[in-house]
């Protein structure tokens, strides 16, 4: 399990190898210069006569300028097989490679762009406005003060906006996904997902095929629920009335239940009192 820590804002989408000098090759150290940058690869190496290194990597630091750009630590790569990926350029290959089991990411200071990839990750965007997607697995995400995009994928991840206007998706799986603090918008998209707002006025969205959701907290007259088009299309509704009308009722709980049909239904917790008034509260 890798732990990844960001000291400058890095974004994993734009990510590049790079070729460089050998400036330092001892049996825990194999560093690369080039330029303003360094990277640095610790572990227990050896070396044959043609400069290949063999051996596992257990850190990895990269410097920019001076300063520490971002750090890997709890590694347990084959130095062979990473040197031959970081010559061949594909950082694909290198995420897949590095990043494959359970990580932890932690970001920086500034805007990050966090990617994580297979296993049951978990990612801190800290401060800054983040972007932190998942990868498969049942993975966590934790945005941070700024407004920051958490994107889940496979598994059952759970999404944690805190501070600022986050904007929360939970792909596939049954999801958590939680605003917090700020006017968020989320979309559990499909699988039965579980939905809290926090504080703000948050706004939820939903389509044809969310699969069985619940808003935990709803709040009439501050958060708003936001049809898809075509949703709001395949029901024939010429209005937010009239909508709720075919959809709407009240469960034996006492909660208020949107039917869309075919599995697809949205639950407000305790909402059973806001049938009369919920047409107000849709974006239509």
């Amino acid at each position: 399990m890798a732990q990844v820590t960001f000291g400058l804002p890095v974004n994993m989408y734009e990510a590049k190898t790079f070729q460089g000098v050998v400036t330092e090759a001892t049996s825990s150290l194999l560093e690369i210069t080039a330029g303003f940058r360094v990277a640095q690869y610790y572990g227990a190496f050896t070396y044959d006569a043609y400069g290949n290194v063999y051996g596992q990597v257990t850190g990895y630091n990269s410097i920019y300028r001076g300063a520490l750009e971002y750090s890997l630590e709890d590694m347990e790569i084959d130095a062979f097989e990473l040197a031959e990926a970081v010559n061949y350029g594909d950082f694909e290959d290198l995420y897949e490679l590095i990043l494959g089991n359970s990580d932890r990411f932690r970001g920086s200071d500034g805007n990050d762009a966090i990617r994580t990839f297979e296993g049951n990750d978990v990612a801190y965007g800290n401060r800054g406005q983040d972007i932190i997607e998942l990868g498969e697995g049942n993975d966590q995400a934790f945005g941070g003060s700024g407004g920051d995009d958490l994107i889940g994928d496979d598994g059952r991840d759970k999404l944690f906006g805190n501070g600022g206007r986050d904007s929360l998706f939970g792909g596939d799986g049954a999801d958590v996904l939680s605003g917090g603090a700020g006017a968020d918008y989320l979309d559990g998209q499909e699988g039965n997902d579980k939905l809290l707002g926090g504080k703000g006025a948050d706004v939820f969205w939903f389509n044809d095929d969310c699969g069985r959701d619940k808003i935990l907290d709803f709040k009439s007259g501050v958060d708003q629920i936001w049809i898809s088009p075509f949703l709001r299309i395949q029901s024939g509704a010429e209005s937010a009335d009239d909508f709720v009308d075919t959809y709407g009722k009240v469960n034996r709980k006492g909660d208020l239940v949107l039917n869309f049909g075919d599995g697809d239904r949205v639950i407000l917790k305790d909402g059973g009192d806001m049938l009369e008034t919920i047409a107000d509260d849709l974006i239509w």
